[in-house]
Order: C-alpha cells, then sequence, then structure tokens
C-alpha cells in the first residue's frame, strides 16, 4: 500500500501544475492587443514583387505544382511579454497559431490530383526581421515584398543575397526549413480555423525576445493554398490569434 502514495502524489502534483496553468491570446483588438502583423508576399509576376501587402484584409498562401513559389505568407505576434503578460523564460505548455479559412486557392479537381504531402500548409521559423508595411497591393518603401524586406526602412534589405530574390526568402538563411509545423488542408471546407503547434517556436521567442521574427506559411502547390482573414480584417474576431498555455 505504501507504494502507492508517491504515484498519487505525482498525480496530483500534476493536476495541480495544470490547475496553474495560464492562458493568453493575443489577437488585434483583443484586450487593447495590437502587436499582430502580416503580410501576403506575391511572387507570381515580375510587377507584384515589389508590391506590398500589409495592410490588406486577406492572407494569401499558396504554391505552384512543381516546387515554386507563388504566393507566401508572413506573420509575426511581437511584445510577448508586455502585451501577454508572459513571464520572460516561462514554461511554454503549448502555443497555436490559428487562421481563419475564407477560401481554397484551387478547386476540387485540382486538389484530388495532389500527393497526399502536397496537402498541408506548413509554418517555419523565420530568422531574419522584416516590416509588414502599410500599403495594399501598392508600393511601400518600408513594407516587406517578395523580392525584399526593410528591417529599418532604410536601403533595401534583401531575402538571403541578391542573386536569390527570384526566390524570395531563402532557406536556413531567412527561415528555418529544417523543421516546419504543418496543418492539413480540407478542400470545400471555409469559414473554419486551421491550426499550427508553435509550442517550440513560442519557448524559443519567451526566452530571446529578440529572436521572435514570427513564422513563413508555405504551400507545397498552388492548389492546396488557401485564402485567411489578416490580421486586418474588419471582423476582429476572425483575426489571427496565438493561443498560448503556460
Amino acid at each position: 500500500m505504501k507504494a502507492a502514495y508517491p504515484i498519487c502524489l505525482l498525480l496530483l502534483l500534476l493536476q495541480l501544475s495544470f490547475l496553474r496553468a495560464e492562458e493568453v491570446i493575443l489577437q488585434n483588438g483583443l484586450q487593447q492587443y495590437e502587436g499582430a502583423s502580416d503580410a501576403t508576399l506575391n511572387g507570381q509576376m515580375e510587377g507584384s514583387r515589389m508590391l506590398n501587402s500589409g495592410h490588406s484584409a486577406v492572407l494569401k498562401v499558396a504554391g505552384v505544382p512543381n516546387g515554386g513559389i507563388r504566393q507566401l505568407g508572413m506573420i509575426q505576434f511581437s511584445d510577448l511579454s508586455t502585451a501577454g503578460k508572459i513571464p520572460k523564460g516561462a514554461a511554454i505548455q503549448s502555443a497555436k497559431l490559428e487562421l481563419y479559412k475564407l477560401k481554397d486557392a484551387g478547386n476540387e479537381e485540382t486538389f484530388s490530383k495532389l500527393q497526399p504531402s502536397q496537402r498541408y500548409l506548413h509554418a517555419y521559423l523565420v530568422l531574419k526581421p522584416w516590416k509588414a508595411g502599410t500599403a495594399d497591393g501598392a508600393t511601400d518603401e518600408e513594407g516587406v515584398t517578395f523580392s525584399h524586406r526593410k528591417s529599418q526602412g532604410e536601403i533595401p534589405d534583401f531575402w538571403g543575397n541578391a542573386n536569390q530574390i527570384e526566390s524570395g526568402p531563402v532557406a536556413d538563411i531567412d527561415y528555418d526549413a529544417k523543421k516546419p509545423v504543418a496543418s492539413p488542408l480540407e478542400q470545400g471546407v471555409e469559414g473554419e480555423w486551421m491550426s499550427w503547434d508553435v509550442t517550440r517556436f513560442v519557448q524559443q521567442w519567451v526566452e530571446n525576445p529578440e529572436s521572435n521574427h514570427g513564422v513563413l506559411l508555405l504551400a507545397r502547390s498552388f492548389y492546396a493554398g488557401a485564402h485567411f482573414a489578416s490580421c486586418e480584417a474588419e471582423d476582429q474576431q476572425l483575426r489571427p490569434r496565438l493561443v498560448i498555455t503556460y
């Protein structure tokens, strides 16, 4: 009978730890938080590569079938410690990036031809600073575009190096390509939330706030993409949110 006491005590401690857990939801317009920003990087046409979408109500993520990049999504939640009241160095139990899906990028016929591995959207840890900008399909000298980013609002800070700007952000230079997190797409299902488990990312940002440059969203195929309500969406309840439990 005595051997059961340590087990019971352990279970009690685990229950108490969950009771003490706190949840924070970061979403623009909620509890005076305004630290989230996003932008679509458009690379399908030469003229669109320098156009900023930091003030667009829609965040688009789509690729092309042969591995090229058509539209990338970038999103960042800043001020985790101050606005979110998350202590620096806190142990993050869970963190989810949630985006509200407005529509599919492709159609049922093309989606059905995709390989299973293409039916996901992947989130990658961004390694370099950037600014969303304030334009909507127009030029903005300080806003991020497919061809370059602006970290300080001065001269263009190119993605990776100048020889690779045609490809947008460069793997393992601008974003960590080794350990993405994925969320499955359901074709024809709209008006729902998609979720990515970004616990590892948020833990790093809390421990080292200067490393928080947000995430990059990539699709494996144009037909597997989706359009989401952005941080600028009129309905603030549909804006991107970061749900953290610590």
